[in-house]
């Protein structure tokens, strides 16, 4: 309790989405309560740590905790339990202690079974909490009332409808929801401190957003006795030796430089193969911080148009000639355009750089076919890319024109898997230039042809 009774300390805490409300609420409380109410906000964030929050509560007289989005997770009802137990706890003698929340939630047991005053975003619980905020001592206890007057005013109801209004109206589920995120993980990382791309995977709990979403992986969403989370590294050591795990270490790299702040969300270009033999592509969604200090980062898992099998897309060539956009694309943007623009720069630095950089473009070239496998193995078992791509043109001349084009693609494909060996950068850069020559060609005859079948498939 402060020392001056002429005056009441009130401290709104709230979390960082509801600070508009929280400062709107402030301003409206202060019109009212005028000389005699001080008001303060306190927000709940990674950097004001909640038990920052030990210090103001010893200086206040009332705790106001505001609810005011409509949905909140699991962790901010969890900050809102540890900030209620606290002030049970101060030495400062009685604080009052009030949530006002969202009609739309109901706080649960374990906060139920503190001591503290209750009210929702319905117009006369609102009401309710002002005539007794203001015209009575149940929260100032031994002081007097705030503004006993203004109860007895009709402006009471006018403000109560104005409080009622700064809190999120409910928002209907998306019928389609389960379908969107149907497979998701969050990956937790507790302390960020001295994270290293290296250290990365051991450090990594894994947290199933969805139910069986690490069935994918043939397992089950927690251990199995402990009911613990996984971690990364026991994710990935659960792989089959044989699968490709070229998107485990892009979407690693993804994680890391979110962490760094260097991006916030990626598509993972690599695809993989679930234990099922559907193919899947990971995208890095999100990062949040969590309030304890971790990272948090949500990943999905969305299926390719095939869906892993041709038989279950909606079209045979629709789904080769999809793949083939992605395909190409990746060659351009990946190992063409990005390779050919640093290849003088290399040569003007020496044999060092030139080797290095010639190691490059062959990783590069070679995680793209290797995409380009999983895809073949997953998509249509038994029929090569090729041949399904050349098959998903009507006319005998443009498969011609594909054929010849993949035959002379492949051998300049081939300079870029010995691209580490090559004494003359001169036949790598000649690779390049025409490799993103062809691919220009087959790219365009590809997305007419898709767009063409597009059309006919939703005519």
């Amino acid at each position: 309790m402060n020392g001056d009774n002429n005056i009441t300390k009130v401290l709104i805490a709230h979390i960082t989405e509801d600070k508009k409300a929280a400062e709107k609420l402030q301003e409206q409380l202060l019109v009212i309560g005028g000389p005699r109410l001080q008001c303060l906000l306190w927000e709940e964030n990674k950097q004001n740590r909640l038990e920052n929050l030990r210090d103001k509560i010893c200086e206040t007289d009332i705790l106001l905790l505001l609810v005011a989005s409509a949905v909140i997770d699991d962790e901010d009802w969890s900050w809102l339990q540890r900030s209620l137990t606290m002030s049970c706890t101060m030495e400062n003698g009685h604080v009052s202690r009030i949530v006002l929340h969202n009609k739309a939630l109901t706080p649960p047991s374990y906060i139920k079974a503190i001591e503290y005053h209750s009210f929702k975003s319905e117009i006369n619980e609102i009401n309710e909490f002002l005539r007794h905020f203001f015209g009575s001592t149940d929260f100032t206890r031994d002081q007097k009332e705030l503004n006993q007057r203004f109860t007895q005013n009709t402006y009471l109801d006018d403000l109560s409808k104005t409080i009622s209004s700064l809190f999120q109206e409910t928002q209907p589920p998306l019928p389609v929801k389960e379908e969107i995120y149907l497979k998701a993980i969050t990956l937790i990382v507790e302390n960020p401190d001295g994270l290293t791309r290296e250290n990365l995977p051991q450090r990594i709990r894994v947290q199933a957003k969805t139910p069986k979403s690490l069935e994918i992986f043939d397992m089950i969403d927690t251990r199995p006795r402990s009911n613990d989370n996984w971690t990364w590294k026991e994710i990935v050591n659960n792989l089959p030796s044989d699968s490709n795990q070229g998107w485990v270490r892009e979407l690693e790299e993804s994680i890391y430089l979110a962490h760094d702040g260097r991006r916030e969300s990626s598509v993972v270009q690599w695809t993989f193969q679930s234990s099922d033999g559907i193919l899947f592509r990971p995208i890095l969604y999100r990062m949040e911080n969590g309030r304890d200090g971790s990272e948090r980062f949500t990943v999905l898992f969305v299926k390719h148009i095939s869906e892993g099998w041709v038989n279950k897309a909606p079209n045979i060539q629709l789904a080769t000639l999809l793949t083939a956009l992605i395909l190409g694309a990746r060659l351009q943007w990946e190992v063409c355009a990005n390779y050919l623009p640093q290849l003088d720069t290399w040569q003007r630095r020496g044999t060092e750089a030139i080797q290095k950089g010639l190691r490059q473009v062959k990783v590069s070239f070679e995680n793209i076919e290797e995409d380009a496998k999983i895809r073949e193995q997953a998509e249509a078992p038994g029929q090569k890319n090729k041949d399904r791509l050349r098959d998903s043109f009507d006319s005998e001349n443009e498969r011609q024109t594909i054929e010849n084009n993949m035959l002379e693609q492949d051998l300049h494909k081939q300079t870029l898997c010995n691209a580490d060996q090559q004494d003359n950068i001169d036949e790598v850069k000649v690779a390049l230039i025409e490799l993103a020559r062809l691919n220009r060609i087959v790219t365009i005859m590809v997305a007419r042809q898709y767009l063409k079948l597009l059309n006919d498939n939703y005519s």
